[in-house]
């Protein structure tokens, strides 16, 4: 029982990171576009594509 729940919270703590993450990216986007970079927003939008292939 206490290796499933060793299991979960490094489940947990996993997607946690990756939500992190995801968090981190959002707000980058966010002040590119309130500041209208548009080229940032390009290169931010191509590092996340990168990242998916």
């Amino acid at each position: 029982m206490a290796s499933l729940i060793e299991d979960l919270i490094g489940v947990l703590e996993e997607e946690t990171g990756c939500y992190n993450l995801l968090l981190e990216v959002a707000n980058n986007k966010k002040d590119v576009i309130i500041n209208g970079d548009l080229p940032g927003l390009q290169e931010l939008t191509k590092q996340e594509q990168d990242k998916h292939h």
